[in-house]
């Protein structure tokens, strides 16, 4: 069924948190009305009851695949989401990480979060602390932070959520797999993969994935 309060508390966590450059510095983070309609909605507002838990009910997206160009806010909408994830999701102990085909790459989604969770003065009173390359709560003991490899995931097994930024980049799917298989042991686990379109190569990582989605 579709649960639209479960909708409604993810845009207000987004707007806790504030843009830190250009124009928008200091505003709230406003998701555009596509963003709701495509990704926010449909991805959140899904849910299924727990069997032997009445009145829990879990996400039944697990999987969500954003491929727009550039210039579209995707990397800071993902950033945002991430946060959320980490910190908002009512998830104890909640392990989310940025991942991508380089640790540069991981940071271009893991900074815009860092610079957000510094501006944001209800995640400050939360007690989450952003640190070099990772940010954490430790009064429910979470996190997001940077993974660029598989061993970089190794210590995380139990993952609540990831974003595989930038698809188009990636060279081998091992990172990606390591998330996936990573995921199992939670309730509502989610991965958000974004990406711009890459040049048209076949037998990539992104040609396989856009495969897959259009099928």
């Amino acid at each position: 069924y579709f649960d639209p309060a479960r909708v409604d508390r993810v845009i207000q966590a987004l707007r806790c948190l504030r843009h830190t450059q250009g124009k928008w510095a200091g505003r709230p983070l406003e998701p555009d009305d596509w963003q709701v309609a495509y990704i926010i909605a449909p991805v959140f507002g899904w849910v299924k009851p727990v069997e032997g838990d009445p009145g829990r009910s879990v996400r039944i997206i697990r999987d969500l695949y954003v491929e727009v160009p550039r210039k579209n806010g995707k990397t800071t909408l993902a950033s945002g989401l991430a946060l959320v994830l980490a910190f908002a999701d009512q998830e104890p102990g909640a392990q989310v990480v940025a991942v991508a085909g380089s640790e540069k790459q991981a940071r271009f989604c893991f900074d815009p979060a860092k610079k957000l969770a510094s501006a944001s003065p209800q995640l400050k009173t939360a007690g989450v602390k952003p640190l070099r390359s990772r940010i954490i709560q430790p009064s429910t003991d979470s996190y997001f932070e940077v993974a660029a490899s598989v061993g970089d995931l190794l210590h995380g097994a139990n993952l609540h959520a990831a974003v595989v930024d930038e698809l188009h980049v990636h060279k081998s799917p091992d990172v990606i797999d390591a998330v996936e298989s990573g995921t199992g042991a939670r309730d509502q686990p989610l991965i958000i993969t974004i990406t711009t379109a890459d040049d048209g190569r076949p037998d990539s990582v992104y040609a396989h994935k856009r495969e897959y989605v259009e099928k």
